[in-house]
Order: structure tokens, then C-alpha cells, then sequence
């Protein structure tokens, strides 16, 4: 049994022949990681069988730095109608974002591209590959990345501790980014003189709630505490002088 199809309305272009294609370019991506949303008429009826996307930019980027999302909506890019979901994933320098199936659609309808992005130089391009209506089933499949590691932010940090709880902040996590730390280490070193010392690790959000903590250490003069955190890994231990 044979799928839907959208006329075109009237006086609108149908797409007879063999397949045609169209799409959006972006200019420069933002790099503060806000949302930023790009458009583009499809203008043709018939089946989107294809999409892609790609940095036709001179930046270089890595995995989890270029998030996209793309749609097919109604009449405008404002339209809440979504049709359908073409792709979401990352885009980076060895993985190009790609999709294949049949949808119907119809020319009035709109190619909606929306993207997140940390890299520099990030021009991205989208655009849709559409074939005659062939009144086949619906079908969909996005080209997965099978990868699960993100571009590897390195930190550190050697100053003098602050007393009190305010502590020392090892990191931010920027607005509108996702981190999980693999691997941390910090060291505390005692000055010379006898005292009462109280050491540990701790992770907060962004309200000042404490969501993990290491157990408090207690060096006194000269020793060293050091403590080691990672996925299912916590160590700690004083290092005499």
C-alpha cells in the first residue's frame, strides 16, 4: 500500500524529473553555544530521500563542539508543525551527518536546521536531496555516529588554598555545555606550621548545590594530601614529608 503525498498548492512547482536538491548555509556559527536556527524552502513536491550536512567553513572541530538538529516543518521555520525529524547528532571534522529514506512533502514546506556550537569557524551547510512522489511507504534512517567520547577539555590550576568553604574553583562548565569529568587529580600541600586542616573535593551546580564530595582529609604540617577522582575510581592518601 502505497504511502501519503502532499500536493503542491496551486499554481505551486511539482518535480516531475530526476532528483533535485536544496538547502541552507549558515555563515560563521556563533561559539557561545546558544541556539541558533537557519531555513530553506524546499519549493519542491515529491520524497526527501536524503539529507546531509557538512562545515564548509576553514575551522576545525571536534566531536561534541557542533551539535545540529533538522526538521521538516510547515510553512515557516516558526511553524510548530514538525513533520518530521531528519537527523541530531554532532558534526565534526571525520563524521559528516547524514540521512536516507522517503518522506513525502510538499513544496510550501520548510527545511529547518537547528545548531549548538563551542569551535571557531564553523560554517554549516544542510540541505535535503528530493525525488518524484513514487507513492511508496514512509521510511526513515539517520546514519548514527557510533561514538560516545567528546572533545577533551584539559584544566588545572596551582594556587594558594582559600580558608573557609569557599574553596578553589578547579572549572566552570560553560552556559549551554555538558561536561563529565574523566580524570582529576589535586594535591594539597601543608605550610610548615601546626594546625588544624580540613581538605576535600567536592562538585556543585550551577545553584551552589553540592552533588558529590570526597571524604575530608586532615594534613598537618609539611604532609601532602592528594586525592585522584574518576569514573569508578576515588583514591586518597597522605604523602609524609
Amino acid at each position: 500500500m502505497g504511502g501519503p503525498s502532499f500536493p503542491s498548492p496551486p499554481g505551486g512547482p511539482s518535480f516531475p524529473g530526476p532528483p533535485g536538491a536544496g538547502g541552507t548555509s549558515s555563515g560563521a556559527l556563533l561559539t557561545d553555544r546558544s541556539k541558533q536556527t537557519f531555513t530553506f524552502p524546499l519549493g519542491l513536491s515529491g520524497r526527501v530521500i536524503g539529507f546531509s550536512a557538512m562545515n564548509v567553513g576553514s575551522g576545525a572541530h571536534k566531536r561534541g563542539q557542533t551539535w545540529i538538529e533538522a526538521y521538516v516543518t510547515g510553512q515557516s521555520g516558526t511553524d510548530k508543525d514538525i513533520l518530521y525529524r531528519l537527523y541530531a547528532g554532532y558534526l565534526y571534522d571525520t563524521w559528516i551527518p547524514a540521512a536516507f529514506g522517503s518522506l513525502p512533502v510538499a513544496s510550501y514546506m520548510v527545511l529547518l536546521v537547528v545548531a549548538y556550537n563551542s569551535a571557531s569557524n564553523i560554517n554549516l551547510r544542510a540541505g535535503v536531496s528530493i525525488a518524484p512522489e513514487d507513492g511508496s511507504p514512509i521510511s526513515w534512517n539517520e546514519v548514527k555516529d557510533g561514538r560516545t567520547d567528546g572533545f577533551v577539555t584539559r584544566v588545572s590550576k596551582g594556587t594558594t588554598a582559600v580558608n573557609g568553604s569557599t574553596g578553589i574553583v578547579l572549572a566552570a562548565v560553560p552556559t549551554n555545555a555538558a561536561w563529565r569529568w574523566i580524570y582529576g587529580e589535586a594535591i594539597f600541600t601543608a605550610t610548615a606550621g601546626v594546625g588544624t586542616r580540613s581538605v576535600r573535593l567536592r562538585g556543585r551546580d550551577a545553584s551552589g548545590n553540592v552533588y558529590w564530595r570526597s571524604a575530608a582529609q586532615a594534613p598537618t604540617a609539611s604532609q601532602s594530601a592528594a586525592v585522584d577522582f574518576a569514573p569508578n575510581l576515588t583514591s586518597e592518601q597522605f604523602i609524609q614529608p
